[in-house]
């Protein structure tokens, strides 16, 4: 924290745009900037203040991705596979918990079976044993990100993060893996601890262990901040990982028509529900009117009000501060003007022609009247 963070009185406003996530039952969420260990001997974790959050969504700070996997890891060929998976089979070195190198996939698998004893894990799954030995969990930074900084962010994140537990970790970088496109780090880890306990994250907690993430990147000198996508004005959820990978997948008439196949073969929706969004768009242009919003958008709209209503006072509050808080409270008028308008795809799309037809009726009427005055 800057000396400057420590001088400012707190905004009301801001604490309620970006309120502290409620204490894990535990007591290992942290308080604010300040990275010591608990009664217990665990680390606890760093989270933004109200101020650093809002200058990195005005600064567009890059925003950390946190994502942890089902527990679905059941049985030994589970995790061997998951191993095999973030190791690309072997040829990208992977980490312990304790720094130890492993290079060969025979290291890797003999950790692994060292694992399966400690934890007793089955050989195969089992329908009377549905535990969950072990949990997939990925962090990520855009591209451009310092390959180094984001390493020893990963390292220090997993330390505090996941200490008492074994753990394994992979780096996915353009250095390294000719797939990546962006940095990001796997971790592959035993959900039974030292301690006999079993890894358990509820929404609060990880919530947590995002922003201290985030804080780890800071502490390497990489912009980095942990927000809510309702906080940035986002309204549109991004494309998952499947979606992604479908989109990629459609680039001719026969991937398409197999697409289409595999969705009815499945009894899905999707052909209906794309159907039905395209005679909406229809609809709304031939009548020159927009599309009724759908209880989604107007459940957005009332939290972009919302949001609206914190930012304005959060502005006024930060103009009777400092010269940086007003120079803050610019730049936050300013990311306020520019949000996007809340609307759907669908809306936007018909949106869309409805200002092209206007438009060109427009430019249509404009040379109706240059011929007619000659």
């Amino acid at each position: 924290m800057n000396s400057h963070d420590s001088k400012m009185p707190q905004s009301s406003a801001l604490d309620r745009l970006f309120p502290e996530a409620m204490r894990y039952h535990k007591g290992r969420v942290a308080r604010l900037q300040h990275r010591k260990s608990s009664g217990a001997g665990l680390p606890q974790l760093v989270r933004l203040s109200p101020r650093q959050k809002l200058t990195g969504i005005v600064r567009r700070s890059p925003e950390v991705m946190l994502k942890i996997g089902r527990a679905n890891i059941r049985c030994l060929k589970h995790m061997q596979a998951a191993a095999d998976y973030i190791s690309r089979n072997g040829k990208l070195e992977i980490e312990d918990q304790d720094g130890f190198m492993l290079d060969s996939k025979e290291k890797i698998q003999a950790s692994i079976r060292q694992w399966g004893l400690q934890s007793q894990m089955p050989q195969d799954e089992s329908s009377e044993d549905t535990r969950s030995h072990g949990r997939r969990i990925i962090l990520s930074m855009p591209t451009g990100t310092p390959t180094e900084g984001f390493k020893a962010a990963c390292r220090q994140w997993a330390q505090d993060c996941l200490s008492g537990h074994d753990h394994l970790i992979a780096f996915h970088t353009a250095e390294n893996d000719q797939k990546t496109t962006q940095p990001h780090c796997h971790i592959l880890l035993r959900t039974v601890g030292h301690d006999g306990r079993r890894f358990h994250v509820d929404n609060a907690r990880r919530e947590a262990m995002r922003e201290h993430f985030a804080s780890c990147l800071r502490d390497q000198g990489i912009e980095a901040n942990a927000t809510q996508r309702w906080q940035r004005g986002v309204t549109r959820r991004s494309l998952g990982q499947p979606e992604l990978h479908n989109a990629r997948k459609v680039e001719s008439e026969k991937e398409r028509a197999r697409k289409h196949a595999i969705a009815r073969k499945k009894k899905t929706k999707l052909l209906k529900t794309l159907q039905n969004r395209l005679q909406d768009v229809e609809h709304s242009v031939k009548q020159g009117q927009p599309i009724s919003d759908s209880p989604g958008i107007v459940k957005a709209k009332a939290k972009r009000r919302e949001l609206t209503d914190l930012l304005i006072d959060a502005i006024s509050e930060l103009n009777r501060g400092s010269a940086q808080d007003k120079q803050l409270a610019r730049e936050t008028a300013h990311h306020l003007q520019n949000l996007k308008p809340v609307e759907s795809a669908t809306q936007a799309a018909a949106r869309s022609l409805n200002d092209r037809a206007k438009l060109i009726r427009h430019m249509q009427a404009k040379k109706k009247s240059k011929s007619q005055d000659r």
